[in-house]
């Protein structure tokens, strides 16, 4: 009994000895971010971890606040599902979640003043880019970013399931890449638009129709580039100048007016447009760069004429110069100015005709006149002499 109660007692003071043990903490989580500080002694991050699904970033990270994504902090985290920003977040560098597939939506925090280009491209699976209302320098329209006061549309989402987009009325530029890749957008039309980025609706798969905005001076680059069912655009009188490989394979493409102040078609403008089989090039046209437009490639890899194209030129324009020595198929017209000089030298030359002719028969009438009065004198003298003799 009484070594039962030294035992008892021993594993009763071993229990309340290890009760006062202290436990030992739990590793903390490793955050898969490199840090650089920055001249103001916060830090950017950059992921370091590709095959990462979520990300919360912190808002320090070893006692310095971090405020920015670093270039390219994202790219190419293919299985990203969700970001959570601080709102410690003040810059998003460009490229910064280039080729995350499997984003689908993300919100920016107030304190953003900066985000850099191409953010979103390749986000394959976006939907929505929501802005806190109280960011003073972006915003959002259903999901669509633009900066404050939707001046400049940035980036529309490459998955946003609507067929149709208005762009927002006091929107005045839209961003290069701005559209590259929708799925599903099918008509795209503008009011106030003047400044389109470079290459801003290349790759629209399902896009349709365009309708573009009077102001709109310049298509840079390849704008509509690889819009597959790309099947009618309207251009505004405004506009001056067609970028290289503008409409580079849009082999849907079917009527395109160009309008009367065109100066210049870039190199390869048109190529693979095999749709495309009536174009008037206006008078206006001074340049059109290699293969600017009515060639496609066959299927050896070869530049050849557009099969059944036509062309309707102005006779003695750059255009009909162009066509002329590529051999295309054309049909010449003459202007009105110069129909109307045509016309006036005709009227000139039959009315030179009509007044030699009223000329000629006035000096007939006369020198017939003339001979009759002749011989009328020639008789009375002969009858004045028979007279005489008698």
């Amino acid at each position: 009994m009484h070594l039962i109660r030294k035992l008892t007692a021993a594993a009763a003071a071993l229990f309340c000895g290890l009760a006062a043990i202290p436990p030992v903490p739990a590793a903390a989580e490793e955050v898969p971010f490199s840090c650089t500080t920055l001249a103001d002694g916060t830090v950017s991050v950059k992921c370091t971890d590709t095959s990462i699904e979520r990300a919360e970033i912190p808002e320090e990270i070893d006692g310095c606040t971090v405020t920015a994504l670093a270039e390219n902090c994202f790219d190419g985290c293919a299985l990203l599902e969700e970001v959570t920003l601080p709102d410690t977040i003040t810059t998003i560098e460009k490229f910064a979640f280039q080729n995350c597939a499997s984003l689908p939506e993300i919100g920016i925090p107030a304190g953003v003043t900066k985000i850099g280009d191409f953010v979103f491209e390749g986000c394959s699976s976006l939907t929505a880019i929501t802005v806190s209302e109280d960011n003073t320098a972006y915003c959002d329209a259903e999901g669509v970013l633009y900066t404050a006061g939707n001046k400049t549309l940035l980036r529309y989402p490459a998955a946003k399931e609507q067929d149709a987009c208005t762009v927002a009325d006091a929107c005045t530029t839209i961003a290069p890449w701005a559209f590259t890749g929708c799925l599903y957008l099918k008509t795209v039309s503008m009011k106030q638009v003047t400044a389109i980025g470079a290459d801003a609706f290349m790759n629209c798969s399902a896009l349709q129709t365009v309708t573009l905005s009077e102001g709109i001076t310049e298509l840079i680059g390849a704008s509509f580039a690889r819009c597959t069912s790309l099947r009618s655009v309207t251009m505004p009188v405004s506009l001056r100048k067609i970028g290289d490989r503008c409409f580079y394979g849009c082999a849907a493409l079917e009527e395109i007016y160009l309008p009367e102040k065109l100066e210049r078609i870039g190199e390869m403008a048109f190529i693979g447009c095999v749709g495309l089989k009536q174009i008037r090039l206006p008078a206006s046209v001074s340049e059109i760069g290699d293969m600017g437009v009515g060639y496609t490639v066959d299927q050896d890899g070869n530049y050849v004429a557009v099969p059944g194209i036509q062309f309707d030129v102005r006779f003695g324009s750059y255009a009909h110069r162009y066509v002329r020595e590529k051999g295309l198929p054309f049909r010449a017209s003459l202007s009105q100015n110069t129909m109307l000089i045509l016309f006036t030298v005709v009227l000139l030359a039959v009315l030179l005709v009509i007044g030699i002719s009223m000329e000629l028969h006035r000096r007939k009438k006369l020198r017939m006149a003339k001979e009759q009065e002749q011989m009328a004198q020639r008789r009375a003298a002969r009858s004045e002499r028979r007279r005489k003799r008698s």
